[in-house]
């Protein structure tokens, strides 16, 4: 997170083969990079950067570049050179030998600069702050969009609005997926920048778009306004796109680059800016936001309306399909109704989204329960408690062992499950019982067995 005031490094891995690479040379730009000759563009890379990420990312480019062609109809006239920066070190040597200074920024695009002393156009990435794959490929996408944009307009994509730029760049960060792309990874980032900016328009904090036009105030913000003002120009584009389509748009950013004001600009779109802006508002307070058919589940389940809320978080999952919880909260209301196959599969996705998270794996043990799979159950269990030792985890391993008749096992999950929660009825219930299995005299007496905590 190129905005935290703590930073964390992610290691993230690339399988490959040993790789053969023809035409290899070495450029110093105060770091040494080493170049690859391709054949639209040239790649260079530090020593921290795999071979394997370079030419993924530059074959990843190509298709992007076609991608782009399809959707926006945009289409260069030079695949740009890429230039891959292994450490933070290595990215301000290289940005301040080209004449930039080094700032928060990730990435960038530089445009030709024949007249410059040190003309070297092409994308820029500084690769260690990615964490994933993903978000290394949206960076891509990003800044190649900056380049294409410059190129459609002969090089004055720098003086277009800023929201107006940035916008169509995060468009097709968010939009251009490629077939083996997690879709749920792109995903994430849209439905991110689509609630943070309905929230700042109902509550009335969203900029005015002409205070997103001036570079200077755009680079001149920090913290949560950048965030915002990101995801508002990627809202208000995607809002062109989606009401008046991808060329009323790009016609849109090539008549501004000509230097149009914004009356001829929309001229065609049959619309004033100031009409533009109300209509994106309202356009954004009537969009329902993508938490309220997940609210509407879970009203259905607390009234033991499971197949209504089975709906309702279905609903909420095709808007919004990578929160883990959604998948869980339609996990269990499959559980109510022994749906058991169905749960399964909703626990294994929350827990591809989040492997961290112990509520997928809880989702998960009751289902292998529920079919029969006392083992699995207990495996995941165990992987809960390992993650937070709560009692509702030591009470449904203890379950798990009592049904394969493993009776001092589950006498002591049950005995954790009380140390933790002295009050804990069902624990006591299921240790009285088990006590019973093993012909043993108790008095503990609790409600009935088989109580699902969610």
């Amino acid at each position: 997170d190129p905005y935290s005031e703590t930073p964390e490094t992610t290691n993230f891995a690339y399988t490959m083969r040993e790789i053969e690479v023809e035409g290899q040379g070495t450029l110093k730009l105060w770091a040494e990079l080493t170049s690859i000759e391709g054949r639209e563009s040239t790649m260079y890379y530090s020593d921290s950067v795999p071979t394997a990420m370079t030419l993924d990312l530059q074959s990843r480019l190509t298709k992007i570049a076609d991608l782009m062609q399809d959707r926006l109809g945009l289409t260069g006239n030079k695949m740009p050179d890429l230039y891959l920066l292994g450490s933070t070190t290595e990215y301000d040597q290289v940005k301040r030998y080209i004449g930039g200074n080094p700032g928060w920024e990730a990435g960038f695009y530089r445009r030709p600069c024949p007249q410059c002393s040190k003309d070297r156009p092409g994308l820029y990435l500084r690769v260690s702050v990615f964490g994933s794959r993903a978000n290394l490929h949206k960076a891509l996408t990003h800044e190649y969009a900056h380049a294409l944009v410059g190129q459609a307009t002969d090089g004055k994509g720098e003086v277009l609005a800023a929201w107006v730029n940035e916008g169509l760049a995060d468009w097709t960060e968010y939009e251009i997926v490629l077939p083996a792309d997690n879709p749920q990874d792109f995903a994430a980032s849209r439905y991110r920048q689509s609630d943070r900016v309905r929230s700042a328009a109902m509550s009335g904090r969203l900029f005015a778009l002409p205070n997103l036009e001036s570079r200077h105030s755009w680079n001149g913000r920090s913290g949560a306004q950048v965030d915002l003002q990101y995801a508002q120009a990627y809202m208000a584009m995607r809002y062109l796109i989606e009401t008046y389509g991808a060329e009323a748009a790009v016609n849109l950013v090539k008549d501004k680059a000509r230097g149009y004001a914004w009356s001829l600009a929309m001229k065609p779109l049959g619309v004033g800016y100031g009409q533009l802006e109300s209509d994106f508002v309202a356009w954004l307070k009537s969009e329902e936001p993508s938490d309220a058919p997940y609210e509407r589940g879970e009203a259905h389940y607390d009234e033991g309306e499971y197949n209504e809320a089975i709906t309702e978080y279905s609903a909420a999952i095709d808007l919004n399909p990578h929160r883990d919880w959604y998948f869980t909260s339609r996990g269990w209301a499959y559980q109510r109704l022994d749906q058991h196959e169905s749960a399964l599969q909703d626990a294994n996705q929350a827990i591809q989204i989040d492997p961290g998270e112990t509520t997928g794996y809880n989702l998960r043990a009751w289902a292998f329960y529920g079919l029969g799979r006392y083992e699995e159950a207990i495996a995941d269990f165990s992987r809960a408690i390992e993650l937070n030792p709560h009692k509702y985890y030591y009470r449904g391993r203890g379950e798990a062992y009592d049904r394969l008749a493993q009776y001092e096992q589950a006498l002591a999950d049950f005995g954790r499950a009380i140390r933790i929660d002295p009050n804990y009825a069902s624990a006591y219930a299921w240790r009285a019982s088990t006590h019973g299995e093993l012909g043993n005299d108790s008095q503990e007496i609790g409600p009935a067995k088989g109580v699902l905590p969610r």
